[in-house]
């Protein structure tokens, strides 16, 4: 796994497809940044790395609708790569979590390693102990996909992060504020 740096693309070298050929992952910092994103910009952009063809993209941006990460995942086992889709949205008191382990096919095919999500009202969380003790579950999961990876670009609460070059995630999801 390889990364180039610019001011405003970062470049990811990353076999995605595990097809044993590095697939190449651009993430557009300057437009999760813009200040007037439609949702339909794609930031996070995978090429095939045999053919050079665009086979998937993403959206994050720093309007709240927009808040989302994305991420490298290393198996630890295996060494194959994936791409992790973290959506933490909260609103009025509600949690909605949901998160996404996958890999692509050549043609662009999303093939699932994990998927899950929960929903919760804060109040609860503050409340109730099971409760609470079923979110940190969740997020003791999500958590292991990210502390082994890294970011290609995460905007929750409208703050743009990103990785750079052998700096993993180190950035993992916490429940302390929520009760």
């Amino acid at each position: 796994m390889k990364a180039q740096n610019t001011e405003d693309i970062i470049t990811w070298h990353v076999d995605v497809t595990h097809d044993g050929v590095p697939d190449m992952i651009e993430v557009d910092i300057a437009l999760a940044k813009s200040e007037a994103p439609t949702g339909n910009e794609e930031t996070i952009r995978v090429y095939s790395g045999k053919t050079g063809e665009k086979i998937w993209t993403g959206h994050a941006d720093t309007i709240q609708i927009g808040w989302n990460g994305f991420y490298i995942y290393t198996e630890p086992k295996t060494g194959k790569a994936y791409l992790v889709n973290w959506r933490p949205t909260m609103y009025q008191g509600i949690g909605n979590f949901r998160y996404h382990v996958f890999s692509l096919s050549e043609q662009g095919n999303i093939i699932t390693l994990a998927e899950e999500g929960i929903d919760f009202r804060v109040d609860q969380i503050a409340n109730d102990k099971a409760e609470k003790e079923r979110l940190q579950q969740y997020i003791n999961r999500l958590n292991y996909y990210l502390k082994n990876g890294y970011i290609l670009l995460d905007t929750d609460q409208g703050k743009v992060r990103f990785s750079k070059m052998g700096e993993p995630t180190r950035v993992l999801y916490d429940i302390g504020n929520l009760g």
